[in-house]
């Protein structure tokens, strides 16, 4: 063997070593990753399905802008939330495919994509003689807080004039959660006028036309403003909603499939052992039939084979059933 050949040698045998440190042990692993990334199928998570509801769409835009403004805006949600690796997809012109592999809490992740995150603010409605009105309940009523915009013309405010930094904080006072927001300079100029005309009285706060706080205001606000009365939970999630900004047009779920776990696991143990199998019974026939030159392929499968599941684990790249089976 000449010196060319044998640097070339300890080149390959250095490269494979580093790859059985990344691949092995499979579960952890001595460098890089600590696990390979694993597919729906593997792993377990859960299928959605949704129906875009496009006539609610603005009809300035087609209906092809809507449903790519609602994939955006759900794989924002989606990867704020920490989902690895999901499939975020249209199915057909008003449907769209959600993959969420490895999702505990599929109600949450539901709420998380699917609610429109409708921001309101609401002014209590006053009688003749500026005093509240009453529901049945004996609740307030309230009517949609209005103010005179940049352009001299009546405005609603909404979400959408908010800065995506909403955060979730915790009050130093109270110690209690709290989702804190800032609005552009147009929802400045509105919320300063709002919150002028409402001094000492209660300002409600919806989102999707459910009231979820009613604080008083204390103090003229421009630009800042917080939502309390909320868990963390919550706040984690208002707070993605309104950074992600509000979907274009509402979303119903049609289909919702579970994929357990461990029938995930049984399906890669099968799928390994049988690949395992597989790869001996190749090495066996290329040595019996090769001897020497079998050996040196059987040793070349093996570099190969450990390089690629490096590069599978190091990316990482998604493993699913047919892309192992494609793989042994």
């Amino acid at each position: 063997m000449g010196r060319r050949d044998l640097y070339l040698l300890i080149f390959v045998l250095i490269i494979f070593s580093f790859a059985l440190l990344i691949v092995l042990p499979i579960d952890s692993g001595t460098l890089g990753k600590k696990n390979f990334q694993l597919g729906l199928d593997l792993k377990g998570g859960s299928f959605l399905l949704y129906e875009a509801d496009l006539t609610k769409k603005d009809p300035s835009q087609t209906d092809s802008q809507v449903m790519s403004a609602v994939i955006e805006k759900i794989q924002r949600r989606v990867n704020s939330y920490g989902v690895m690796e999901p499939l975020i997809q249209i199915q057909s012109n008003d449907r769209i495919l959600v993959q969420l592999p490895g999702i505990k809490d599929i109600s949450q992740a539901i709420k998380l994509i699917g609610q429109v995150a409708l921001l309101e603010f609401k002014e209590a409605k006053l009688d003749a003689n500026g005093k509240p009105v009453l529901d049945d309940q004996g609740n307030p009523e309230w009517v949609t807080a209005n103010a005179t915009g940049s352009n001299g013309q009546e405005e609603e405010l909404t979400g959408k004039y908010l800065k995506p930094n909403a955060a979730v904080v915790m009050n130093p006072q109270t110690t209690k959660p709290e989702v804190a927001f800032e609005w552009n300079s147009e929802g400045a100029v509105l919320f300063e006028q709002i919150t002028t005309r409402d001094l000492n009285k209660p300002l409600g706060i919806s989102l999707d036309n459910v009231l979820i706080s009613a604080p008083m205001v204390q103090s003229v606000i421009k630009d800042k403003g917080v939502i309390n009365g909320i868990t963390v939970d919550e706040g984690k999630t208002l707070a993605i909603q309104l950074n992600s900004g509000s979907l274009d047009v509402p979303l119903k779920i049609i289909q919702q499939t579970d994929v357990d776990a461990t029938l995930g696991a049984d399906s890669l143990n099968k799928s390994l052992i049988a690949g395992l199998v597989g790869i001996a019974f190749v090495a066996f026939f290329m040595i019996m039939n090769y001897r020497l030159t079998g050996l040196v392929a059987t040793a070349a499968l093996s570099i190969y084979i450990a390089l690629l599941l490096a590069i599978f684990k190091l990316i990482p790249i998604t493993l699913t059933l047919p892309g192992i089976a494609g793989f042994t």
